[in-house]
């Protein structure tokens, strides 16, 4: 190999190993159903958790987190109204 090759050799290597930068994973999905209503939750971090009271859902979600209370959704803490049974609510990882 030309010596003038040589350089480029690490850089090329170690952009190679780390990558772009970019996010490459994709969200993971939770997906419930409380009193009719379907809901889906998108989020990268840590795992699902879903906490079911009498009339309260709770679904965390990575960084996004989903309330549906007495019939209202609330995402990422504003509230959305209410919802009845049949009702899909979709909760993408970017809020």
């Amino acid at each position: 190999m030309p010596p003038r090759y040589r350089c480029l050799c690490p850089p090329f290597f170690l952009v190679l190993v780390l990558g772009c930068g970019g996010r490459t994973t994709r969200p993971s999905k939770y997906v419930g159903n409380f009193n009719g209503v379907s809901f889906e939750v998108y989020g990268f971090g840590e795992q699902n958790t879903h906490v079911v009271a009498e009339d309260d859902v709770v679904v965390r979600n990575g960084s996004s987190l989903l309330n549906l209370k007495n019939g209202r959704i609330v995402a990422n803490g504003k509230d959305y109204g209410l919802v009845k049974k049949g009702d899909t609510v979709v909760l993408d990882a970017d809020g």
